[in-house]
């Protein structure tokens, strides 16, 4: 299906942008050598652009995308790829953090834990403080809070 350039390139923009605050407490966990996985709903062309920042090459032990995938949240199969990708066997050790609840609920039928995100740093800083010896994963990078309503992040850990 072809869609004009204009409507990508603000499609990319918008989920593009990342919340400076959440990047900061990602870092930190990051410097406690906390492992994360990045599982995500994007098309091919915004996998390719998320590859390329800073903050996922450097953050990031691994990425998922549905595109290459095969397959979207919330099917079992994407949080079952994203699990291996951290080499952790016990889903029960593993954060998800994700601001839809659709998406929590079938990461915790699996048995991960997880956070609903709802731009709450305190909520994000605290779960992350537990255990900080376990990986983290994240399925995508929440906006900026002042450019789009919605804040999408995933953690597992």
């Amino acid at each position: 299906m072809w869609t004009p350039r204009w409507l990508r390139t603000a499609d990319t923009a918008m989920w593009t942008r990342t919340d400076p605050r959440v990047l900061d407490i990602l870092y930190r966990a990051r410097a406690a050598e906390l492992p994360m996985v990045l599982l995500s709903n994007a098309p091919t062309h915004l996998s390719d652009v998320l590859d390329a920042t800073d903050w996922r090459r450097e953050l990031m032990t691994d990425a998922l995308y549905s595109a290459r995938l095969g397959l979207c949240k919330p099917h079992p199969a994407a949080y079952e790829h994203a699990l291996a990708a951290t080499g952790v066997t016990d889903p029960g050790r593993v954060l998800f953090v994700d601001d839809r609840e659709d998406n929590c609920r079938a990461a915790a039928e699996l048995g991960l834990r997880t956070l609903r995100y709802t731009g709450q740093l305190a909520d994000l800083e605290q779960q992350l403080r537990r255990p900080l010896q376990q990986p983290l994963f994240l399925t995508r990078m929440p906006p900026h809070p002042l450019t789009t309503p919605t804040q999408d992040i995933r953690a597992r850990h």
